[in-house]
């Protein structure tokens, strides 16, 4: 069974936090953009953090009186 040792832990460690991350930030605005939050994750898993600027670029919806 292969268990990761030393500093193959931690590079490890900072590929997924590199994967997560950007997914975790995209379903956050979106949620706050009110914009799919499934599309905008998956769009975080593929393209990392150019979605998340992109939603970040994105200004809000104006609302309606």
């Amino acid at each position: 069974m292969f268990l990761p040792q030393g500093s193959e832990f931690i590079v490890l460690l900072l590929v997924l936090a590199l994967i997560i991350l950007p997914i975790i930030l995209c379903v956050k605005r979106a949620e706050k953009l009110s914009r799919n939050k499934i599309v905008w994750g998956i769009l975080g898993f593929l393209f990392g953090f150019i979605a998340v600027l992109i939603l970040y670029v994105l200004t809000e919806p104006k609302q309606e009186k």
